[in-house]
């Protein structure tokens, strides 16, 4: 037996009032699984340690599940559905992505991705940190 349709609202709105949800975004080519997980502790310390339960919305990078199965935080993946949504599947993809984030954490790579996402979390006025690799 299915609940009744209100409960559904009710159980989806008490999940994002009572969920610290965070995008980490970093790339296929961003690979620092060490330098990832040292920026993601440092930005989401005092969340953990508030108690307050986290969970990291994701685009299936490595090493957000990684990070995520290390320190036992659940992870919401969004994946591209380039068979149901043709070209503007990415355009879904990342807006469905941002609607119930409440923060994110870039690793910027100079994606196109990355740009488009930083621009929707910044007209939401949304708290993001930006990482880049420093290369030599």
């Amino acid at each position: 037996m299915q609940p009744p349709f209100l409960f559904c609202i009710f159980k989806q709105t008490l999940y994002q009032k009572f969920m610290f949800n965070v995008g980490i975004i970093g790339g296929e080519s961003f690979d620092d699984y060490e330098f990832c997980q040292e920026k993601c502790i440092k930005c989401l310390k005092k969340k953990a340690d508030s108690g307050e339960p986290i969970t990291i919305f994701s685009t299936g990078d490595r090493f957000v599940d990684q990070f995520s199965k290390r320190f036992h935080i659940n992870v919401k993946n969004f994946y591209t559905d380039w068979k149901t949504y043709g070209k503007m599947a990415l355009k879904k993809r990342n807006y469905d992505l941002i609607e119930d984030c409440h923060a994110f954490i870039f690793f910027d790579n100079g994606s196109s991705d990355i740009s488009f996402l930083k621009k929707i979390a910044n007209d939401k006025e949304l708290p993001i940190r930006v990482y880049k690799k420093n290369v030599i």
